[in-house]
């Protein structure tokens, strides 16, 4: 039986890879082969881009004798990137999945699912920490750390999953616990993560100059690690060779991961089987209902559908976040900014010539980060028939989807645009140009969101994770917005010779404009058609 449920878990990691979401039915050898090609692709850069890191790194520390530091670093850097790429699905993969209660009611013993459904954390933990650990220790073979170590880097590497899969599982339970007794725990989750993703970027940007302390404070660390990083500082010593290391690591990783499913395996039932928000009697108090037109009652609808899922907020409107963040950020330090532009106008004005133009490159990045839209269609599921039923269009509901992307959208990027114009001292014309087009954009996303989602819906999903961040259009959404961004910013230096700034950017305002137009005929016509055939 715990063969077929993890069969189960499979099926549905990679499930888009092999099944056409919209139509339920197999892709083409082609289709599969474009997929896995795509996904492979993506992997070996990511490799790549830790292979060279390593080896610069690297190739300092061993040849000092100082190679404890450095699997200490590539262990850390694996660890957190282990923990933060997963956590953010352990906790709806365990606790929240449409089929817990369905599976519960088989004759099935909890802990085979429970064990289930570890597995997919422990896959998707190998993924985030393994794309680290494993260029680390084919780089330390290559820089002459010796055939053993080879081996045992490898098998630790099996350890390191282990040992990441008990974090998240444990904050997933956290979470799951929390949840069940506090109200708001969509806003408390995000508060939580985005605390985290204020501590994780910290470190990221910090990491060259933590790095550069590191290697030159050299062994005076040693004790720190033994200390406050045992854990780390012996997965160190048994990736260099070091037998004693190599079996410390492993037994304590064994005793965390028992612990840890003993306890989630004593808590799953009740944390499962509990109903959030009923830990208190509901009183009855009568009210005045307030009427509202349908278009807002819609709105309101796709609003509440946005605030009461942490994982929708998190992933889909995280640059809403980002957006303001940095126009606090460019409010502190104004004065320095305007130093640097001060200097570039003396040593390369070109570059305060085109700032405009990457003004909206990083605009157009960090707003396609919020693609609400694109899993909107897919986020109805099985219970699409309740607004089928409703007395309003098919156009009306798509359009409430993609307002709620616009007001949000906007209302972050009309923060940051109007902090910058002023901190940046842009001129009248080009701010108007720049907002413009900024507005135009989010506008078209928004609409372009809506078209993936009709093109590839899924509505058979167990975990809202699958259509919100791992869906082909999701991942379409990203990438395509930030070549997009790249293409914006870099065709400027192609042109900046013979064609005005003012008039690039007016181009991509007309550019944007049209492709919205197009889009909102296609949804608002067969996208309509379209959305009341899916079932």
């Amino acid at each position: 039986m715990l063969n077929v449920l993890v069969k189960k878990q499979f099926r549905e990691i990679f499930r888009s890879y092999f099944v056409n979401p919209r139509t339920g039915k197999m892709r083409s050898k082609g289709g599969v082969a474009g997929m896995i090609v795509a996904f492979v692709c993506v992997m070996a850069f990511l490799a790549g881009y830790f292979v060279f890191n390593f080896m610069t790194i690297g190739a300092g520390l061993i040849a000092s004798g100082r190679s404890w530091l450095y699997f200490c670093l590539a262990g850390f850097i694996a660890i957190v990137l282990g923990v933060f790429g997963s956590v953010f699905n352990t906790y709806s993969t365990l606790y929240i999945a449409k089929d817990n209660e369905l599976l519960l009611a088989l004759p099935i013993p909890p802990h085979r699912i429970l064990l289930s459904r570890l597995v997919a954390v422990a896959v998707l933990g190998l993924l985030y920490s393994g794309i680290v650990w494993l260029p680390a220790v084919i780089c330390y073979y290559v820089l002459g750390g010796g055939e053993p170590a080879l081996v045992m880097g490898l098998v630790l590497m099996v350890f390191v999953t282990l040992f990441v899969s008990a974090l998240t599982a444990i904050l997933g339970w956290v979470v799951a616990a929390l949840s069940v007794r506090l109200k708001g725990k969509s806003f408390i989750t995000v508060i939580i993560a985005l605390g985290a993703f204020g501590i994780y970027y910290f470190f990221i940007l910090r990491a060259g100059n933590l790095i550069s302390a590191l290697m030159e404070s050299g062994d005076s660390l040693k004790p720190g690690f033994m200390s406050w990083g045992y854990v780390i500082y012996q997965l160190a010593l048994g990736s260099t060779g070091d037998w004693l290391g190599f079996g410390i690591f492993i037994a304590i990783t064994l005793a965390l991961f028992a612990v840890t499913t003993f306890v989630l395996a004593r808590t799953f039932i009740r944390i499962v089987t509990t109903k959030h928000g009923n830990s208190k009697e509901v009183v009855y108090r009568e009210r005045e209902a307030k009427l509202r037109s349908p278009r807002i009652a819609l709105l309101m609808r796709e609003l509440k559908r946005f605030t009461s899922s942490a994982t929708y907020m998190l992933n889909a409107g995280f640059g809403l976040v980002m957006e303001v963040a940095v126009a606090v950020l460019a409010i502190i330090f104004s004065g320095k900014i305007r130093e640097v532009i001060a200097g570039f106008r003396v040593e390369n004005p070109v570059v305060v010539a085109i700032l405009p133009v990457i003004l909206l490159a990083g605009f157009i990045f960090l707003s396609v980060m919020n693609y609400i839209s694109t899993p909107s269609v897919s986020l109805e599921g099985d219970r699409i028939w309740v607004v089928q039923s409703l007395p309003v269009t098919a156009k009306d509901v798509l359009l409430a989807k993609h307002h709620l992307h616009v007001f949000l959208n906007c209302a972050a990027a009309a923060i940051l645009g109007i902090t910058l114009v002023i901190v940046l001292e842009l001129g009248l014309l080009e701010s108007v140009l720049v907002l413009a087009t900024v507005f135009v954009f989010i506008e078209f996303t928004g609409m372009f969101g809506l078209f993936l989602g009709l093109k590839n819906p899924n509505l058979h999903w167990t975990t809202e994770a699958q259509p919100i961040k791992q869906s082909m259009s999701a991942i379409i959404m990203l990438l395509g917005g930030m070549l997009l961004a790249a293409a914006v910013g870099g065709l400027i230096f192609l042109v900046v010779l013979f064609l005005d700034v003012r008039v690039y950017i007016a181009i991509w305002l007309v550019i944007f404009a049209v492709l919205f137009l197009l889009l909102y005929r296609w949804v608002t016509t067969k996208g309509a058609l379209i959305f009341e055939d899916l079932s």
